[in-house]
């Protein structure tokens, strides 16, 4: 049962101690039910030989009590045997609806709080860790795969629990009416689901594994169509990731096929053997009371009937426990995934959510030997730098590609974590503790903005809930932008105007002043622009860089550019080649100096 200790392991300590009281409600039921059923007896052996009112010690002393409320006739009696029968099975089916509404509701909040916690685990990890995994696989598992264990492994193992239940209060009953008929029943019918279960087990694994990863597959082909859809279109490649997602698709909806026809087998197949069990037991019991002319139907009437009514319970508490046992070896697959995602041998920081404390920094901001490598790499992407920002300054970061600029700026940032070194802050240097402190005064703007499908107020203050937005401050940053007299003069709705999934409505330009709008949201002391004017053509490149100088007054900027123009106005400019400081110096000291740096000039020009 390794499959159900890890599935239980997903669960928090709290939800735990929660299921408990669910286990708890899951046992009164399994108890009604067995009262359900022996409630049955009395009245089919008062229907079938109301002599056993005077022969019967218990029907007696209940006959006897009975009267003394009016109840004083055989007819009479079975009639209040009926109602108490009824009554009997009315409560049950009452509590049971009230039990598996809390099973249910118990269940079904593990998909929201499984799927949060596993989302949580993945924005807790490092950058790096973006950079290794494929985001369609961590969005598949936060979906499909927590359905997958909800519906194949939770459901299953909590009904396998229940029924269980009812099948040891129910064989119990049946023990104490008769014991060999009882043992006879059960060895059949727990035998057959035994044997069909060790037939199939190991294809049941197997089929877990290939649902498991044919879901992968088919996230990731959807995923990278959709999001490549304009280089998809360009190229025709359309059927390309048409197939790559039929494929495994196909494998994943047959697989469930498979898995539903094998949980169905020994249901159709139980049907018939307890059709005919009923009717080999009622010759049995024909032949040893006396046959039809000894008068054996009013012994053999209440035995019958118990075992019939025991029969309708058992056989879907049964079939119930199979599946459950099924479900939890092909749900295997699923719950190592999820433990394994859940649970990940990294330490990973609580996600900090406090803005309001930064990091004010008077002088200066200084690289002191800094090197990092990308983990499972030999070749370091950047060696032992030593760069001093002054603040208040402007510093232009060149080379050509692969140097290690974009890598640069995510150390600074405080994404990547040096792996020699260390950047200091007027001396003091950045750790765990002062990181989130130190991103919250900075500012960043990359090559492609990300923007929501919602209004550009919205976008601009990005991460804050609507209700919050501060709307004058949202305009004094597009001022600064140089993209409030777009907005108003050309959006219908201005600031409330939806801008499309990834801003689609919006040119590129519009998208990259948004983007530095948006940097401006928070009033930061540092601005980063990494690769942010590249995109764009030289008129709208003016337009942004314009609206870059005017910042530069008021702000420490650091800038990653391809072409040389955008740097030009820099204080300093840092030329960077193999991960290592090459030079540093003013744009025309560079120019006159530097022969790598002409060649770069003249081939950005």
């Amino acid at each position: 049962m390794i499959t159900l200790k890890k599935a239980i392991l997903l669960l928090s300590p709290q939800e735990r101690k929660r299921s408990l009281i669910v286990l708890f409600l899951v046992m009164g039921m399994a108890l009604l039910e067995t009262a359900g059923v022996a409630s049955v007896m009395p009245f089919l052996a008062v229907l079938g030989n109301p002599e056993m009112l005077e022969t019967n010690t218990v029907l007696n002393f209940l006959y006897g009590h009975a009267q003394s409320f009016g109840i004083d006739t055989p007819d009479a009696f079975l009639i209040a045997l009926g109602i108490g029968a009824f009554f009997f099975i009315v409560i049950s089916a009452m509590y049971r609806t009230m039990t598996y509404y809390v099973m249910n509701r118990f269940i079904e909040m593990r998909r929201h709080s499984i799927s949060r916690r596993l989302l949580e685990t993945y924005l807790r990890q490092p950058y790096a860790f973006f950079l290794q995994r494929n985001s369609s696989e961590m969005s598949k598992n936060i979906l499909s795969e927590v359905d997958h264990l909800i519906g194949e492994v939770f459901r299953p193992a909590f009904n396998m629990f229940a029924y269980s239940l009812v099948i040891v209060a129910i064989t119990a009953l049946l023990v104490i009416v008769n014991p060999l008929l009882a043992i006879l029943a059960a060895g059949l019918l727990g035998g057959l689901y035994i044997i069909i279960y060790f037939i199939l087990k190991q294809k049941l694994v197997q089929f877990g594994t290939v649902l498991v990863e044919a879901n992968k597959k088919r996230f990731t082909a959807a995923g990278e169509a959709l999001s490549g859809i304009k280089i998809i279109k360009l190229l025709g490649n359309e059927n390309f990731y048409l197939n790559q997602f039929s494929s495994s698709s196909q494998k994943f909806a047959s697989t469930h096929a498979n898995l539903h026809t094998f949980n169905q087998i020994p249901n159709f197949l139980i049907e018939a053997i307890i059709f005919g069990t009923m009717l080999i037991l009622t010759l049995f019991l024909m032949v040893t009371t006396g046959g039809v002319n000894g008068g054996a139907l009013g012994e053999i009437l209440p035995i019958l009937g118990l075992y019939a009514f025991a029969a309708f319970r058992l056989k879907p508490a049964v079939n119930h426990v199979y599946q459950g046992f099924a479900s939890l070896r092909y749900g295997a697959a699923a719950v190592g995934n999820l433990h394994h995602e859940l649970y990940p041998d990294n330490d990973i920081p609580p996600i900090e959510t406090s803005k309001s404390t930064s990091i004010k920094v008077n002088h200066y901001i200084k690289l002191d030997r800094l090197s990092f490598s990308y983990p499972n790499t030999s070749k370091p992407a950047l060696v032992d730098l030593n760069i001093e920002i002054p603040i208040g300054s402007s510093i232009g970061l060149v080379g050509s590609t692969g140097v290690g600029k974009t890598t640069l700026v995510d150390v600074i940032l405080g994404l990547l974590r040096p792996t020699e070194g260390v950047i200091t802050l007027d001396g003091d240097p950045i750790t765990n503790q002062n990181l989130r402190a130190w991103q919250n005064n900075i500012g960043y703007v990359p090559q492609d903005i990300f923007l929501t499908d919602t209004s550009v107020k919205e976008n601009i203050a990005f991460g804050v809930p609507e209700a919050e937005i501060d709307h004058e401050h949202v305009v004094n940053c597009a001022r600064m932008a140089q993209v409030h007299d777009f907005i108003i003069d050309e959006l219908k709705e201005q600031y409330d105007t939806v801008v499309g999934e990834r801003g689609v409505r919006l040119s590129g330009g519009q998208r990259q002043r948004i983007g530095i709008a948006r940097a401006l949201y928070h009033n930061p002391e540092v601005l980063v622009f990494d690769e942010a004017t590249s995109a764009l053509d030289t008129v709208t490149e003016k337009a942004v860089m314009n609206a870059i100088d005017d910042l530069a007054q008021q702000k420490t900027i650091i800038i990653i550019a391809h072409r040389l123009s955008t740097v030009k106005s820099c204080d300093q400019i840092v030329l960077l080649d193999q991960g290592k400081v090459k030079d540093i110096g003013k744009f025309d000291d560079l120019k006159m100096n530097n022969e790598d740096f002409k060649t770069m000039d003249q081939f950005s020009s």
